[in-house]
């Protein structure tokens, strides 16, 4: 028929259909026209015709991703031999719908996108910070350095979150969280450098709300110190240490619970501040004034005290808008991740800033520029509200429900990484305990590192070390975005409309540039060490196959590079031998396969072709060639060829066909080898 481009077979056929009147009347009135069906066909049910007529049907809904979303019950792709002469090769493996991963993943809680995401995240980014060093930072940096600091910050998380919304949306999302998809989006290599600073970042913070609850009790006793401040603070941010840890071996299920209560007792106190701010009558012995347009000018400059700048303030300030991955961390447990952590996410990051903007605004009206920066002798945003004590219960329910996320979070990321084998120096964490399987022996490494923090760091210190660590895994989830749409992966197609990969650039250049900022020294050895990690993966060689974007990246680099080949001239001065070596069994011919190796010096094409005599049509010829094409044998450092197995019915008609059409354009081979027989 005119325009027939020939029969498309898919292996997406509607089990069952039989061509009714319809259809044929449908495919005639299109012959007519000249055109042709472009839909797929059913090969195993429909038949040509005696006019050599081809019909079309409409794929079958139900074998498609989207299908899931919709409520439907997704089917089984079958594989194309399945489909060859009525099956008579039997059950091939099939494509599953939903991506298997060969990892056990912790059974969920199924927590909605408010206590799962919103209330985590929020009471994660508020933490002790908000308390101790919001008034610090405006007097240091003035009102507009500090909302400078503070339009940064969320700048930066902004990007993040919404990279975070893409990579969430764009397929299933396990146990690993932030993990979990920037490796599945990236790779293994990026993945191991995430999982790590992720682990190393929430250690770290654990330590700096801790120690800023420390910090909090030795001021409430005025001077009546159990040792001296410095060791009361440690005393104190030990005893919440092990309050934390004992809450948490009770299991995320109790510690979303709890945040809960705490988030209510964090809503209580903000309200007694915002009372007593408006209702301040003027103390002397806290430098305050009622709300007072003056005194906000006295605090409008600042004044940065000695050995500070905007970048350290910066530094120390950053860690308090960094809450944002404390959902994405049980992601596994969300009922519905992919609708939970865009929506949480986006809604604590807008209720934390409009709360530190006010917070901080209203504090510059009420203390005098030598109160508001006392960060020794006084909490401001304590000491200002209608009822402190209430404040005091907000502040330490901040601190250590900071610290219960991070520690219960942690591990999990730290399991994943290691049931995911790419470093075998973590398999000792795999092991998970009771029912919803609790990364016990996470949580004791993460007390670790706390410990050794609190020990060794007070607040000011901790927090750009923290800050470091974040830093990179937000400019590495933003880069995920956007290397995964340059590299035009098909599998890549987030629901969540609002994100771009523009701005997923401009989050990572941010990010990077921020870790300048606060220490350029602590930068460069942060990405030294990350550089490390991700050139010992690739040593390792994981394997994995994710379908990450660095395989399309690769995927489309080499088409690419395969088709300007094309347009090119060949000269003398660009030849390479490109080797085509014919072998009975890569297994036994391993001397020619290595003089071969070493004629190429790696720079050459290297093609191994094996001939299987038989039918292909043949059940057991088939089953070979499936075997042969998947020998590892020459898959190791020594040896970098291509193995291509094809099946004749003679030797001689195999290599002719292996002549032909063996490589890919302009990369085919020039010189054959053969063995030399024994007969010869």
């Amino acid at each position: 028929m005119s325009g027939y481009t020939g029969l498309t077979v898919s292996p997406f056929f509607n089990e069952g259909n039989q061509v009714g009147e319809e259809d044929i009347e449908m495919n005639n009135a299109i012959e007519e026209l000249g055109g042709h069906q472009s839909n797929h066909i059913d090969t195993s049910s429909i038949k040509p015709n005696d006019n050599d007529n081809e019909f079309s049907m409409y794929p079958d809904v139900t074998y498609y991703v989207d299908a899931k979303r919709d409520g439907i019950k997704a089917k089984v792709r079958p594989h194309i031999m399945n489909l060859i002469d009525g099956g008579k090769y039997g059950a091939v493996e099939q494509l599953n719908l939903e991506e298997e991963d060969d990892i056990k993943y912790m059974p969920g809680y199924n927590f909605g996108w408010i206590e799962g995401v919103f209330i985590r995240c929020t009471l994660s980014i508020f933490g002790v910070l908000m308390f101790l060093r919001l008034n610090w930072m405006f007097a240091q940096a003035g009102v507009i350095g500090a909302l400078g600091i503070i339009v940064w910050s969320v700048g930066v998380t902004c990007c993040t979150t919404q990279a975070l919304s893409a990579l969430s949306t764009n397929g299933t999302v396990k146990g690993g969280g932030v993990y979990y998809m920037v490796s599945r989006s990236l790779g293994a290599e990026f993945g191991a450098v995430v999982g790590i600073t992720l682990f190393l970042a929430q250690s770290a913070a654990v330590s700096l709300h801790l120690t800023g609850f420390g910090e909090a009790v030795a001021i409430l006793e005025d001077g009546n110190f159990v040792f001296d401040r410095d060791g009361d603070r440690m005393f104190y941010a030990l005893i919440g240490l092990v309050a934390v840890l004992g809450s948490s071996f009770l299991g995320a299920n109790f510690e979303v619970q709890s945040q809960k209560v705490l988030a209510v007792s964090m809503a209580v106190a903000l309200v007694t501040f915002y009372f007593g701010c408006f209702l301040s009558k003027g103390n002397s012995e806290l430098r305050s004034t009622p709300v007072s347009s003056s005194t906000f000018a006295d605090n409008f400059a600042g004044s940065y005290t000695k050995g500070n700048s905007w970048l350290t303030v910066f530094g120390v300030f950053f860690p308090a808008c960094t809450g944002i991955s404390a959902g994405s961390s049980i992601s596994g447990d969300l009922k519905d991740p992919q609708e939970a952590i865009p929506k949480g996410t986006f809604a604590a990051i807008l209720l934390t800033t409009i709360i530190y903007v006010s917070m901080g605004l209203l504090m510059c009206a009420v203390f005098e520029p030598n109160g508001l920066g006392d960060i020794e002798t006084q909490i401001s945003a304590i000491d200002i509200s209608l009822v402190p004590e209430i404040m005091y219960l907000g502040m330490f329910a901040a601190a250590l429900s900071s610290a219960l996320a991070l520690i219960v979070g942690a591990p999990r990321v730290l399991m994943a990484v290691a049931r995911d084998d790419i470093l075998p120096q973590l398999a000792f964490y795999k092991k998970s305990y009771f029912a919803q399987e609790e990364p016990l022996r996470g949580y004791l490494t993460v007390v670790l590192i706390a410990f050794i923090c609190i020990m060794a760091l007070d607040l000011n210190t901790v927090s750009p070390i923290v800050t470091n660590f974040y830093l990179v895994q937000y400019g590495l989830i933003n880069y995920s975005v956007y290397h995964a749409h340059i590299s035009k992966a098909p599998g890549w197609r987030p629901s969540f409309r609002y994100w771009s990969p523009w701005v997923s650039l401009l989050g990572a250049t941010m990010c990077f540039v921020s870790m300048f900022m606060v220490d350029w020294a602590l930068a460069i050895v942060t990405i030294i060490c990350s550089i490390g990690l991700f050139q010992y993966v690739v040593h390792l060689k994981p394997d994995v196959n994710w379908g990450d974007s660095g395989v399309a990246h690769c995927q489309k680099q080499a088409v690419e590079a395969i088709y300007r080949m094309e347009r090119l001239k060949d000269h003398v001065k660009n030849y390479r031998p490109q080797f085509l070596l014919l072998t009975k069994d890569p297994k036994n011919d391993t001397d020619i396969i290595s003089m071969t190796e070493r004629l190429k010096k790696t720079r050459g094409m290297f093609l191994i072709g094996r001939v299987l005599i038989g039918d292909m049509h043949d059940e057991e010829t088939f089953k070979a060639m499936e075997v042969a094409r998947k020998d590892v044998v020459l898959l190791h450092d020594e040896i970098i060829a291509i193995l291509q197995v094809i099946c004749a019915p003679t030797l001689l008609s195999g290599v002719e066909s292996l002549l032909q059409l063996a490589g890919f354009g302009k990369l085919k081979p020039n010189t054959v080898l053969i063995g030399y027989k024994e007969s010869w």
